[in-house]
């Protein structure tokens, strides 16, 4: 399953995220790692971007970024 197809209020773990490296880097400095447990925030009126929680702190992805970064339901 992919970040992009969860819904508010699902939790999940990251399982790979599968990008270019440019991209890895940056969603890596955010947080977004093998391992880190995501929190889905309700998303914006159109639903993109994705609002979530990582590490405990908030921040918005796109869903066509979100799409490379598959996750384990929790």
């Amino acid at each position: 399953m992919y970040l992009s197809d969860l819904t508010k209020n699902q939790q999940a773990k990251v399982v790979r995220v599968g990008c270019e490296r440019a991209l890895a880097c940056r969603l890596a400095d955010m947080g977004l790692r093998k391992g880190a447990e995501i929190t889905v925030k309700p998303d914006a009126p159109l639903g993109d971007p994705m609002h979530l929680m990582v590490l405990g702190y908030d921040f918005t992805l796109r869903k066509k970024d979100a799409k490379h970064i598959v996750v384990e339901v929790l």
